[in-house]
């Protein structure tokens, strides 16, 4: 059995790096392309609550810049352009009354649902020939990734 710790484990993880490297490109252009098709004044971390608010459902403002790792006042800035442009609202938290809750309008369900639409069937497309060993096994190390372990 080949050294796992040496160069050669060295050059795969590099090239791990570049793929990488290559996969957050594209993701950031993307998201800059996603917010600019919802709304031309849209931001690109404005879109990224917009997905967490579609995928989450409604948040308090605090949680959600605990879930973006993003500074509240970043995250209040974003909430002010997002309900200005009636993509989002703040409601009252049932829960604590001294809270808000911020979830997406109806309006803004289906604008963020119809700008992803292209996306993802490009991505469905790309994956369709894919078998679903291939999709386990990547989805699965993506997670491992992602969890850090």
């Amino acid at each position: 059995m080949a050294d796992s710790t040496g160069p050669e484990k060295a050059a795969l993880i590099s090239d791990v790096e570049h793929e990488f490297s290559r996969l957050v490109t594209g993701a950031r252009a993307w998201i800059r392309g996603q917010a600019a098709a919802i709304d031309p004044g849209l931001l690109p971390f404005d879109f990224k609550i917009l997905a967490v608010l579609d995928r989450r459902g409604p948040l308090q403002q605090g949680r959600l810049a605990d879930l973006l790792a993003a500074d509240k006042s970043m995250v209040s800035r974003s909430v002010r352009r997002l309900a200005g442009l009636g993509l989002a609202e703040r409601l009252p938290d049932p829960e604590d009354g001294r809270a808000f809750l911020l979830r997406l309008t109806e309006e803004g369900t289906r604008r963020f649902r119809e700008a992803g639409r292209t996306e993802r069937e490009l991505l469905t497309s790309r994956l369709m020939g894919w078998e679903p060993d291939e999709l386990r096994r990547l989805a699965d190390l993506l997670g491992k990734l992602n969890s850090g372990a």
